[in-house]
């Protein structure tokens, strides 16, 4: 894994791993929660085969990237704009899973002609609109928990930062790339 930060005009860290054919056409890929840029180890063969340079950007307050206080998906461009500079990605692919299928959303309207394709693997809809019932156990616990115990989650999330943070190594993160595959 190639793990890499570039420093933001606003002074914070932005975290990402690069996979794949380092010569080969851009793709930025947007995480689900709760994972981070640890989850490119899972594509990089194939990305090589196909020429692709995956950039896993680990959005704020994941893995290597810094906590950045009242922050908004329509924040998400800019940052976008600044990797895509520090990379040096002119035009780009664009991939989310999950979680990542809004940040996706806001890339593409905020920069349509540096897009060459987007694709939204999973996406998460908006939760009111279909209710919680269908929901997996753990997020709809993680939703009554924001309600009524908020520091609980918020403990939650700061153990799956330090979880998401390390390296694809770590033998509590080689165990759930064992289990999706």
């Amino acid at each position: 894994m190639s793990d890499h930060s570039g420093t933001l005009k606003n002074g914070l860290t932005l975290g990402y791993a690069e996979h794949g054919d380092p010569q080969g056409v851009p793709m930025f890929y947007f995480h689900g929660w709760p994972s981070a840029r640890v989850q490119g180890a899972l594509m990089d063969e194939v990305a090589k085969r196909h020429g692709l340079r995956l950039i896993f950007p680990g959005r704020p307050g994941i893995g290597l990237s810094d906590y950045q206080p009242n922050r908004r998906l329509s924040d998400w461009p800019e940052l976008m704009e600044q990797l895509a500079a520090h990379v040096g990605a002119e035009k780009f692919h664009l991939m989310g899973w999950s979680g990542g299928g809004p940040y996706v959303f806001a890339a593409v309207v905020a920069m349509p002609k540096r897009v060459l394709s987007s694709t939204i693997v999973c996406g998460a809809p908006p939760l009111t609109f279909l209710g919680y019932d269908h929901m997996f156990w753990g997020y709809r616990l993680m939703i009554r928990l924001c309600h009524v115990f908020p520091s609980v989650l918020g403990l939650l999330m700061r153990l799956g930062k330090i979880i998401s943070g390390g390296s694809p190594d770590r033998p509590s993160l080689k165990r759930s790339v064992r289990r999706t595959r």
